[in-house]
C-alpha cells in the first residue's frame, strides 16, 4: 500500500511543469529566437563558467539544448539529459511492473485438512484470509506465511499485524520452509 502511495506521489512531482530558469547572470534575448547568450562568470566555488549560448526560459524542456533529442546548434554537441516526459513513462512501467509483482506472490492455497482450527477474517484488502491456526502435524502447513511466537501458523499476506493476538511473529516462513517438509 506504501508502495502505491509513493509511486502515486513520485508520479504526480515529476508531471509537474518544468520551469527553466534564466541564469541570473546577464545576457541578451534576440526576440523571434529560442536562444540567448550568457555572459562568462565565476562559479562560488572559483570555477570560471565560459561565454555560451542557453535556450530562453519557458515552460518545457524539449527545446533545451543539453535534453536528448535536442542539438546544440552553436557547438553540434547532443543533449543527453533524460526529458520529464521519458521519465514519466518510465516511471509509469515501474509502477506498473512493480503493483502486479506485489500481487503476483499470492500464497499458496490453505490445505484446511492440515489444520486444527478453521476459521477466517477479512484482510485490509478485503479478502478472506484464514486465520493463525495449529497444524495437526506441527509442521508449516500449505500457504502458511508466518509461525507465532503460540506455536499457530499465519495466513497473513502482509507483515502488518501478522500474529498481533498471538504473541507476535516467531519466524517468517518463505516458499522453501513449506517444501522442505515434503
Amino acid at each position: 500500500m506504501f508502495r502505491l502511495f509513493f509511486m502515486t506521489l513520485l508520479s504526480f512531482v515529476l508531471s509537474l511543469p518544468s520551469y527553466a530558469r534564466g541564469s541570473g547572470h546577464g545576457g541578451s534575448h534576440s526576440g523571434g529566437t529560442h536562444s540567448h547568450t550568457v555572459r562568462g562568470y565565476t562559479k562560488k566555488d572559483g570555477t570560471q563558467v565560459a561565454p555560451h549560448r542557453a535556450t530562453n526560459p519557458n515552460q518545457t524542456t524539449k527545446d533545451n539544448f543539453s535534453h536528448k533529442g535536442n542539438v546544440n546548434p552553436d557547438t553540434g554537441k547532443v543533449g543527453t539529459r533524460m526529458t520529464k516526459s521519458f521519465l514519466m513513462v518510465l516511471l509509469c512501467v515501474l509502477n506498473i511492473f512493480l503493483f502486479q509483482v506485489s500481487y503476483a506472490r499470492e500464497p499458496a492455497p490453505v490445505n484446511e485438512n492440515q489444520l486444527i482450527e478453521h476459521r477466517h477474517y477479512k484482510n485490509r484488502e478485503g479478502r478472506d484470509v484464514h486465520s493463525p491456526a495449529h497444524s495437526k502435524d506441527g509442521m508449516p502447513p500449505d500457504g502458511a506465511t508466518a509461525k507465532c511466537r503460540d506455536n499457530t501458523y499465519s495466513f497473513s499476506r502482509s507483515h502488518r499485524g501478522t500474529c498481533s493476538r498471538h504473541g507476535g511473529v516467531m519466524a517468517w516462513l518463505n516458499s522453501s520452509d513449506r517444501l522442505d517438509k515434503k
